[in-house]
């Protein structure tokens, strides 16, 4: 089975149900997508002051945003 691991910046965050639907969310995405069982996915649940940071930090953008992602190999 693909390894997701959802990490969260605040405890605070943290919701069992909200992860296991992550996690099924995902695994069918990367179903749909034909995704190998040998991928892996991290996924960070954070507040709108930790994206902005992350945001200025990787792509230069001074603003919160919905998501940032990133691959592994590029």
């Amino acid at each position: 089975m693909m390894e997701i691991t959802v990490n969260y910046s605040n405890l605070g965050l943290y919701s069992q149900e909200m992860e296991t639907l992550l996690n099924k969310v995902l695994q069918k995405g990367a179903e749909i997508q034909k995704i190998g069982q040998d991928a892996e996915i991290s996924l960070l649940i954070c507040d709108n002051e930790t994206i902005h940071r992350l945001n200025k930090q990787y792509r230069g953008v001074d603003a919160s945003t919905d998501v940032l992602s990133f691959a592994l190999n590029e």
